[in-house]
């Protein structure tokens, strides 16, 4: 009689169990489902194509559809820009902006991102001098793939201007394998549609974040201890990276002199406490090899500084800057051209 008594609590238990699971798996469903209907995607796997290296990847010629839940055209050349002009106007001066998906605009509608906000505020002031800007940015490059463009793409341009949007993660090294997930080749993978949908969950990557502001919070010693050290150590010491990434910019720089092109780089901050930003040491590092090379600077930082980067991101699971923060770097640079267009005129 124990042994029924017994087998029928187990049943009972085990179908609750059971129920639970299944309810949780359905509430689960039902608020992912939820959140994508608010929260866009953030897959790019099927707007690029493979390329040969250093590239080994680039935005598919003539692409068009939607990513971060706005829409994205690509041009014939594979840049998110209006079709380039190769006739230009002699009173047109071409600005050429390199970078990665920050340039690109990634949640950001098309005419909101800085490149065309600052074409249009630059061509405002009347003909006599035409600009056109070109988007050059392509989501995950890194230094060595935009140098690439530079002198595949940029040189044969002549373009009056270059701006190097630069951002602290671009000292990482190619990842090969990455770089074909991101390309969309996923061969070398083994397929598993329960692993691909929780890699992709909206619901999961909220938590993560979540968990990761309150880590920083209540520890914050505990998060940037290992995060903000990892990213510093590429900037110092003999083998870092940043030693052959800073090459790199030189040899942009010194390839514009001699064509009589103007150079830049805008180091663009993460969007992180600006007030108390973490990779001002980054930052320092970059200003004074620029100044010790003779490149033209722009360090975003200081006009985030009283901003809320929380206000200032496409999401709540993407920190990439949103249409506001465009229009500041927009702005930073447009000040940068309009101070030498005043000293020009003086000569």
């Amino acid at each position: 009689m124990m042994d029924v008594s017994r087998s029928s609590t187990l049943k009972v238990i085990l179908i609750n169990v059971i129920l639970i699971m299944v309810f949780s798996f359905l509430a689960f469903a039902l608020i992912e489902w939820t959140l994508r209907l608010y929260i866009p995607d953030t897959d790019h796997t099927g707007m690029n194509e493979t390329a040969p290296p250093p590239l080994f990847y680039r935005i598919k010629p003539n692409f068009s559809g939607i990513l971060e839940g706005v829409k994205v055209s690509i041009n014939s050349d594979g840049f998110r820009d209006d079709e380039f002009d190769r006739d230009r106007p002699e009173n047109q001066r071409l600005i050429a902006v390199l970078g990665d998906s920050i340039t690109f605009g990634q949640g950001v509608p098309q005419d909101k991102t800085f490149p065309a906000v600052l074409e249009r505020r630059l061509n405002v002031s009347g003909p006599k001098v035409a600009y056109a800007v070109w988007n050059l940015g392509v989501p995950g490059y890194n230094t060595q793939q935009e140098l690439a463009v530079f002198k595949s793409f940029v040189l044969p341009q002549r373009p009056h201007w270059v701006f190097l949007v630069y951002v602290i993660n671009d000292v990482e090294p190619v990842n090969e394998g990455a770089l074909r997930i991101i390309a969309g080749d996923r061969s070398h993978e083994t397929p598993g549609w329960l692993s691909n949908q929780i890699d992709r969950s909206i619901g999961i990557q909220i938590v993560k974040n979540r968990l990761g502001r309150i880590v920083r919070w209540f520890r914050p010693d505990w998060y940037f201890s290992s995060y903000v050290d990892d990213a510093i150590s590429q900037y110092e010491g003999d083998g870092a990276p940043w030693i052959e990434v800073s090459k790199m910019i030189e040899s942009m720089k010194l390839a514009c002199e001699s064509e009589g092109i103007r150079f830049t780089v805008v180091m663009t901050p993460s969007m992180m406490d600006f007030r108390n930003y973490p990779f001002e040491k980054i930052n320092r590092t970059v200003e004074l090899f620029c100044r010790d090379r003779r490149i033209d600077y722009i360090d975003l930082l200081p006009y985030f500084r009283n901003s809320d980067p929380s206000e200032l991101a496409v999401s709540m699971i993407d920190a990439h800057p949103n249409a506001l923060a465009h229009e500041i770097i927009a702005k930073a640079i447009l000040e940068r051209i309009r101070k030498e267009e005043a000293e020009a005129g003086k000569q």
